[in-house]
């Protein structure tokens, strides 16, 4: 399963669920994107790729296909993919019940543990291994307020599949001196 795939995944479980909650102006986007998209005007889940972890030994199989007198080989391997989701919220100091960046955050970090999340994730081969605390970091923004970036780590399980071919061994028969 390649990157491309992984986050539309997560994305599509993401946007399910805060549609479901009655928050689909929620943006949900890759960060570090390769062009420049600048920053959501509103709120915002961004997601970033940190590490992939191989996990065992490469599963191996060669399967005889009498049809075309070859053999399929198949290497299967288990990955364990960290990616980190990332929220943004402008916070309006007069509105006692709106949200913050962090309540996105926690949002989105049950949407990816609940049933429904989980179910959309698997359809792609993705199973949440492991969602961790969500971190809530202040930074300065560029119009000098002060801004909170919480985030939080998804671990999830796949595998990747590579298959080649590999033509039967032939027989002959005949005198060799």
């Amino acid at each position: 399963m390649n990157d491309k795939a992984i986050f539309a995944a997560i994305r599509a479980a993401l946007l399910d669920g805060f549609a479901r909650a009655g928050l689909s102006s929620v943006e949900v986007a890759r960060g570090y994107q390769p062009t420049s998209q600048g920053r959501a005007n509103g709120s915002a889940i961004y997601m970033t790729k940190l590490f992939d972890q191989r996990f065992g030994h490469v599963d191996r199989k060669e399967k005889y296909r009498p049809e075309t007198d070859d053999f399929l080989h198949t290497e299967r391997q288990q990955y364990e993919s960290t990616f980190q989701m990332m929220a943004i919220a402008e916070e309006n100091p007069e509105d006692p019940d709106g949200m913050t960046a962090s309540d996105y955050a926690n949002k989105a970090a049950g949407i990816l543990q609940s049933d429904i999340g989980m179910a959309i994730l698997a359809k792609s081969g993705l199973r949440p291994l492991r969602v961790t605390t969500v971190r809530n970091v202040p930074f300065e923004n560029d119009k000098g307020q002060w801004e909170f970036t919480p985030s939080f780590d998804l671990v999830l399980t796949h595998h990747t599949i590579t298959e080649s071919v590999t033509p039967a061994a032939q027989t002959i028969q005949g005198k060799f001196a």
